[in-house]
Order: C-alpha cells, then sequence, then structure tokens
C-alpha cells in the first residue's frame, strides 16, 4: 500500500487534482491533504484512496488503448483512401 507522500504523487502523475480524488471518494479535500501530508493514519481511507488511485491507472490504460485503435483506425482508412485514389 503507497503511503500518503506516494499517493500524492501517484495522484500528480495522473493528472488528478485533490479535488477530483475527493469527489470519487466522496469526502473532502481536506481528507485528501491530511492523508497526503500523513497527519491521518485511518487505514481504511488510505486503502480507499490506494484504490482510487489503481482505478484511475486502468481508467488511462484502457484510455490509451482507445486512442491507439482510434488512430490505427485512422490510419486505415487514410491509407484505403490513398489506394482509392491511385
Amino acid at each position: 500500500m503507497l503511503n500518503g507522500k506516494q499517493l500524492k504523487q501517484s495522484r500528480e502523475l495522473l493528472g488528478l487534482s485533490a479535488s477530483e480524488v475527493a469527489r470519487r471518494m466522496y469526502t473532502s479535500r481536506q481528507t485528501i491533504w491530511n492523508v497526503e501530508t500523513e497527519k491521518f493514519k485511518n487505514k481504511m481511507i488510505i486503502a480507499f484512496y490506494n484504490r482510487i488511485i489503481e482505478d484511475a491507472m486502468q481508467e488511462g490504460l484502457t484510455n490509451l488503448d482507445i486512442i491507439k485503435k482510434t488512430i490505427d483506425n485512422q490510419i486505415n482508412e487514410l491509407i484505403e483512401l490513398k489506394r482509392v485514389l491511385d
């Protein structure tokens, strides 16, 4: 399980704001700040925050797959269009 500082770094790398994490956890930004600064030691909240980060990472991977498929489709359409025009 990640500690507060690691959670903050992960959140920032994923491009999530503290407000977004708080919204996903149905809690306040103050709670997120308390976890990230390690002033809050509630293991259940920290585990939930870890789960939010894991889910966001999975969503990011899914989004990358969708983008890759879209680009692949567009490339294939351009190749087909070139064949038609040639």
